[in-house]
């Protein structure tokens, strides 16, 4: 999963649709499918909230772009979480230092 360098100052969740769709492109969703996000107007406060089935209602019915979508969905997800980890872990150090 790769962040293009135009989204990765933003937190997901103020990626607008255009961002999703940029998103989705530059990781080899094809565009059939990112067409079909775009046009549920799926921001980035929503891409986090879909899984297999809603996928499937909004469109994906190909079996591979689905599953390919969804792991990146997922993938996404799980990067959020490690850099809110590491944001969490460096605040109180960066804070111990300045008082030093």
């Amino acid at each position: 999963m790769q962040i293009p360098t135009e989204l990765e100052s933003k937190a997901v969740n103020n990626w607008s649709v255009d961002d999703v769709s940029i998103w989705l492109s530059h990781n080899s969703i094809p565009q059939d499918c990112v067409n079909i996000i775009k046009g549920e107007e799926i921001d980035g406060m929503s891409i986090t909230a879909l899984d297999i089935p809603a996928l499937k209602e909004i469109g994906l019915t190909r079996f591979g772009p689905r599953v390919n979508t969804f792991n990146l969905i997922n993938a996404l997800i799980d990067h959020g979480k490690r850099d809110q980890a590491v944001r969490e872990n460096i605040a109180p150090m960066l804070t111990s230092v300045i008082l030093l």
